[in-house]
């Protein structure tokens, strides 16, 4: 690529729209591809199963919106980071804009801090990109998922 990008190594289905035969198709040209899971009517993400990543190796990501249209609230993000946490997993989770604004698929800031301040201060939990989970290499990569290097 030109201009010093990179070349795009993940591809996010534009609402969550997705099926094997594309996966297939796509993965001949990205690391990896994040669909999208719900909650559903229970609004327990710790019981979402494909939300999670354990380290196994696989290219096809589950993620929960935490968006404004998706009504997930900061509680039980945080129930499933808890989740994250004692089981050694990565939660994964995404979000279009943080905003004051009224609209779907945005976050307001003081969401996006309440669970930013429980990472940081409460659990020391660590970040991943979808890159770095479909490259996940249990040797490159400490077993422990959830320990990161503190700066």
């Amino acid at each position: 690529m030109k201009k010093g990008f990179k070349k795009p190594q993940t591809f996010a289905y534009p609402f969550g729209a997705r099926n094997r035969e594309i996966d297939n198709a796509l993965l001949k040209y990205f690391v990896s591809l994040r669909g999208v899971t719900y909650t559903g009517s229970d609004g327990c993400i710790s019981n979402l199963d494909r939300a999670f990543f354990s380290g196994s190796s696989r290219k096809v990501f589950f993620g929960v919106g935490i968006d404004r249209i998706y009504g997930n609230s900061v509680e039980t993000i945080i129930e499933g980071l808890r989740r994250a946490k004692k089981e050694n997993e990565v939660l994964i989770l995404y979000g279009h804009k943080i905003s004051k604004d009224p609209g779907e698929y945005v976050i307001n800031p003081q969401k996006l801090k309440k669970m930013l301040d429980f990472v940081y201060s409460t659990e020391k939990l660590c970040f991943y990109t979808i890159s770095d989970l479909g490259d996940f290499d249990s040797t490159r990569y400490n077993l422990e998922i959830n320990k990161c290097q503190q700066n």
